[in-house]
């Protein structure tokens, strides 16, 4: 069925008034539409000529043919089809001639104009026979035009610095002009006695952008307008040919509307203005001399002035910091102090700052201020009297907008700026999982001593303003929120502690909870309550002297010497065991828990009961060291030196401890390397394991041991454009990850053995182990391995000589119950028949054929990797009633119709979870389609993780909730923590097209109905389809008694509106969290 023509229905009056802005070729190509568009373009009265229209001006970099035109081509082409439009039948008359030429350089524009200058700088005296503006005004229906507008584009970045035209003003249809916007040119005017002969009557509007002329020319040019109502100058360059006058007096005596921006003027040329019917002035540039006159300067309702400073120079970015024009600036607020709305965009806010009299605007009703401040705590005294100034000088104000903006000292920003879309999802990800602990809380919930975390403002706060106290209605305040000790959230405490009217508080894209409006009412509340809290602390403190002065004579105890003094505190943590504090202190960094040796001298030796040692190194935090430690160092050092030195100190510490008093067994030990450089730092390693080994507690036998040698993603599809981010020693970080994933039997271990560390075969028979991880390092098993106590088993990213050799490892753990393989590319067939086994993990061993495990005891499974084949993962056994389950698929399922009913039918091995969480970034929406879809009537809980950007994750969500005839708690992780899948979820095959009605009708299900009791939304970012699954879900749940959603980082206003929302969709009487 064909969409209906919803465009086609409006009146004529609406089509003509979309065609009028249209090129002209365009708006005559709407008339082949049908027969009602037939007549329609010629009823516009305007000619667009466009040059874009007639293809690309911008030739091929590698060949001399391109699909532009050549100038003379073009120009002929405009001015055939000018012609065409105007002589066609029935046209109406033309009252505005619009000419747009788009060229890959200046010279391609000169030629399509024909300007009669052949070098930059000539000032023609005849007037060109070919020149384009020319002949068009010489045609007859376009010699009595209203409008004129000129416009030219380079793909030059400097394009205002080169006119590109010389405008000969005698060529203008002045009895008729109203509108003239004109661009790159240079404006001459008639050749006569001062161009007194050269008159604009009618002229309205006036609109120079990046044009040339002499100042005495302009001066002329807008004399000679005596109607002129709107005159705008913008980029206006008089370095040329300039003339001995050093002001510009700009005569305008109907002038309303005044804008000069980026005026191009020397350091000693000034400005003058006269134009008594002003009303509203816009200006932009720098400090310079300007007058206005005071009849104009009385009738200003609206001034907006946006002040610019000469640009730093490179070797002194502090430029900004500083405060040299805060006497030109009040001297030029003084020329507008009868304004009543007035917006300020200044350097830095500090700049304003004076400590004596200000200028007064009695006047003033609305104020705009915009601009950088400063983050050194040092200057926010500045900032702070910069904005008394304005509150002083502003008695009448009842609207103030403060905005403050990032700093820009002249440099790039390299930062982003941003927060990355898996950076943020993480934060939904752990507030989410955090819901109900007592450090994630609303902060309106939060203690009331919370406030004092934000200091007040020297020079602003316990001041009184006029403003404050009687008229100011609305506040609001914009910022980006960093810290809560900087100057705007003190601004902001301020506001809401004096103003008892609208404050709006805009600080950002930041989670729900963390925005700083939260905080308003505590504020407002503390503010109220401190006067009632001082007399109550004021009136304890007169009892107190009272009572101490009955007991000796008053003339002996005066009241200034007596000092209230609090109780001695006893040190009760001190006089605990040895033991306990060591066991304390095992549960901070290894850092901070040898800092506890400062404390005292009853802390100086309690380091030696420190059972836990972890050091760690960051993700990255030595890609780009390699170049300076290994390839120019002569001394081939490691450059995670920082982390062997604190690790060695530590090891030494406790045995230097442990001679005066007994030594404390190690129960656990974690290392982690960016990137471990093979014979320096696995010598290191080697101490460190003896070490360990040594002094494991043998009868407790609960030693974990912790070993990472790379850190990064275990996978290539985890983020494909993620480098690693550096080369080692004899190999590449990417290598080692795609070999890891990808690599056969075949392929030669040369390069791992060069870069992985080689694992002691004492480890293997320490029957003190509990848990072992180790990460990227080679793994070759001795002859006898004995781990007896071993429970819990990670394996990232190991080398080993063959797949046996993990086999071989599992089965001399008998007591095993938690087993993680993680991208092990020799592992072909594994068997795992211990009894015991209570999680499972498989991820990313893309080699794997055959794997079968023990399922009677089993809690947890996960597996993340490709479709597997039928017979590639086997449980044994009878699963328990209660189990959970996580499918991850990493790689791309395309349209193969195999590949959906291998997914399925392994998706139906764990036909009995109690909890499903599923990956769907990358699967086709065919996969989990209602036909063939396994049934899973024991599951209760279930989660669904990946974009949701198409209205076909709503049918597929309908066809899951009818194979879940059970499901009490409903979970949607609306975005990914790969940026990969992000893409493909957004392009991917199968997910793109609209749900037909009957469908969004079918949406209620009996378990939605009927069972459903929660239903969390995570990074709700409240686009189209989310909002569609938020109206059905919610709409459909009947019996909902919780919900919780996590909103996407966004601004406050945009995060309420969206609660609403749901708060309007949901059950009522169900308890709502949003974060």
């Amino acid at each position: 069925m064909p969409a209906a023509d919803s465009f086609s229905v409006l009146p004529d009056d609406l089509l003509v008034l979309v065609i009028f802005f249209l090129p002209a070729r365009d708006a005559a190509r709407t008339s082949v539409l049908s027969r009602r568009w037939r007549p329609l373009w010629l009823s516009t009265d305007a000619l667009n000529l466009d040059s874009t229209s007639y293809g690309s001006s911008r030739p091929n970099t590698y060949s001399r043919s391109y699909t532009a035109l050549e100038p003379y081509q073009l120009k002929k082409r405009l001015l055939s089809d000018a012609g065409a439009a105007l002589r066609a039948a029935g046209r109406c008359p033309v009252t505005k001639l619009s000419l747009f030429v788009n060229g890959q350089d200046e010279r391609y524009c000169q030629d399509v104009m024909s300007d009669s200058t052949s070098t930059f700088g000539y000032y023609g005296t005849r007037r060109d026979p070919y020149d384009l503006l020319v002949q068009l005004l010489a045609v007859a229906e376009l010699r009595r035009i209203e409008e004129l507008r000129l416009d030219f584009y380079t793909e030059k970045e400097e394009n205002w610095m080169l006119y590109l035209y010389n405008l000969d003003a005698a060529v203008l249809p002045s009895n008729t002009l109203r509108v003239l916007d004109l661009a790159c040119s240079w404006i001459k005017l008639p050749q006569g006695d001062g161009g007194a002969t050269f008159l604009l009557p009618r002229l309205w509007v006036l609109r120079l952008r990046g044009c040339y002329s002499l100042m005495k020319d302009l001066e002329d040019f807008i004399r000679a307008a005596p109607c002129l109502d709107s005159l705008h100058i913008q980029c206006h360059n008089f370095n040329s040919y300039r003339s001995s006058c050093d002001r510009l007096t700009l005569h305008c005596p109907t002038v309303t509307t005044l804008t000069l921006a980026s005026l191009r003027l020397e350091p000693n040329e000034s400005i003058e203005i006269d134009a008594p019917c002003l009303h509203t002035f816009k200006y932009e540039g720098g400090f310079v001399d300007f007058s206005i006159k005071p009849p104009a300067a009385t009738e200003l309702a609206r001034v907006e002035l946006a002040f610019i400073t000469t640009r730093p120079p490179r070797c002194d970015p502090f430029y900004l910091q500083e405060k040299p024009w805060f006497g030109p600036f009040w001297r030029f607020i003084h020329k507008f102090r009868h304004a009543k709305i007035l917006k300020l965009k200044v350097p830095n806010i500090e700049g304003i700052a004076v400590h004596r009299d200000v200028v007064m605007l009695p006047g003033l009703q609305r104020l705009e201020l915009e601009g950088p401040c400063s983050d050194d705590p040092g200057r926010r005294g500045d900032a702070a009297v910069a904005v008394a100034n304005l509150l002083r000088c502003c008695p009448m104000m009842n609207s103030l907008q403060i905005r403050i903006i990032k700093p820009n000292n002249g440099f790039r920003d390299i930062s982003g700026g941003t927060v990355s879309v898996l950076e943020d999802f993480c934060a939904s990800l752990n507030l989410f999982e955090g819901r109900y602990l007592k450090e994630i809380t609303a902060i309106t919930d939060a203690p009331n001593n919370a406030s004092s975390e934000v200091a007040d403002l020297p020079g602003l706060s316990g001041c009184d303003f006029d403003c404050l106290r009687n008229h100011l209605k609305n506040v609001k305040l914009e910022f980006e929120l960093k810290d809560l000790n900087t100057f705007e959230v003190c601004l902001a405490r301020f506001f809401a502690e004096n103003v008892s009217v609208l404050l709006q508080i805009d600080d950002g894209k930041r989670n729900f909870l963390s925005h700083i409006s939260w905080m308003v009412d505590r504020w407002r509340a503390d503010a109220l309550d401190r006067p009632r809290l001082q007399m109550e602390r004021d009136s304890a403190d007169a009892k107190i002297r009272s009572e101490v002065a009955g007991q000796r004579p008053a003339a002996m105890v005066p009241s200034s010497q007596i000092i209230l003094s609090p109780p001695k505190q006893r040190d009760r943590v001190s006089d605990l065991p040895d033991g306990v504090l060591g066991h304390v202190l095992s549960f901070l960094p290894t850092p901070e828990a040898g800092r506890a040796a400062l404390l005292s001298r009853r802390w100086r030796y309690m380091f030696g009961h420190v059972h836990n040692i972890s050091y760690e190194e960051q993700e990255g935090e030595r890609s780009t060291d390699w170049d300076t430690f290994y390839h120019v160092a002569k001394e081939r050092k490691s450059c995670s030196g920082n982390l062997l030195d604190a690790i060695n100190v530590a090891l030494l510490c406790r045995r230097r401890c442990a001679g005066r008093t007994d030594h404390v067994p190690l129960r656990s030990f974690r290392v982690a390397f960016d990137n471990i450089v093979p014979g320096w730092d696995a010598r290191h390693v080697d101490h460190w394991l003896t070490y360990v080994l040594q002094h494991a507690d043998r009868e407790a036998r609960d030693l974990q041991l912790d070993l990472r040698f790379l850190l990064g993603p275990i996978c290539a599809h985890d983020n494909p454009r993620f480098n690693y981010g550096w080369s080692g020693p004899r190999g590449h970080r990417s290598a080692m990850a795609d070999k890891n994933s990808f690599q056969t039997d075949s392929d030669s271990d040369e390069d791992h053995e060069m870069v992985s560390y080689r694992l002691p075969g004492r480890l293997f028979s320490c029957a003190a182990l509990k848990t072992l991880c180790l990460g990227h390092c080679q793994l070759k098993l001795p002859t006898e391995v004995n781990l007896p106590c071993l429970e819990t088993l990670r394996l990232t990213g190991i080398v080993t000589d063959s797949g046996r050799s993990v086999q071989r490892l599992v089965q001399s753990c008998p007591c095993l119950q938690d087993l993680t393989l993680e991208a092990v590319r020799h592992l072909r067939t594994l068997s795992v028949l211990h009894r015991r086994l209570r999680c499972f993990v498989l991820r990313c061993c893309h080699n794997a054929k055959s794997v079968h495990i023990d399922a009677s005891e089993l809690v947890s499974l996960e597996y993340r990797g490709a479709v597997p084949t039928e017979s590639m993962l086997t449980l044994h056994g009878s699963p328990p009633q209660k189990y959970s389950c996580t499918v991850d698929i990493c790689t791309q399922v395309t349209k193969n119709v195999a590949e959906h009913a291998a997914f399925r039918k392994f998706l139906g091995s764990f036909s009995g979870a109690q909890r499903l969480h599923l990956h769907h970034g990358r699967l086709h929406r065919r996969c989990l389609s209602s036909g063939g879809l396994p049934l899973f009537p024991c599951m209760t809980r279930l989660v669904l993780q990946g974009r949701v950007e198409s209205l076909g994750f709503v049918g597929v969500l309908r066809h899951i909730l009818e194979q879940t005839p059970n499901l009490e708690v409903l979970t949607l992780y609306m975005a990914e923590q790969t940026e990969q899948r992000h893409q493909a979820s957004a392009s991917g095959d199968g997910w793109r097209g609209r749900e037909n009605a009957a469908s969004m009708v079918s949406f209620a299900k009996p378990c939605l109905r009927l069972r459903v009791k929660e239903i969390n939304m995570v990074h709700y970012e409240g686009n189209e389809t989310q909002r569609t699954l938020a109206r059905l879900v919610f709409g459909n749940a009947m019996v909902l008694e919780r919900l919780c959603v996590v909103f996407k980082k966004e601004r406050f206003a945009v995060q309420v509106g969206l609660k609403k929302e749901i708060e309007a969709l949901a059950r009522a009487g169900s308890e709502r969290i949003f974060m």
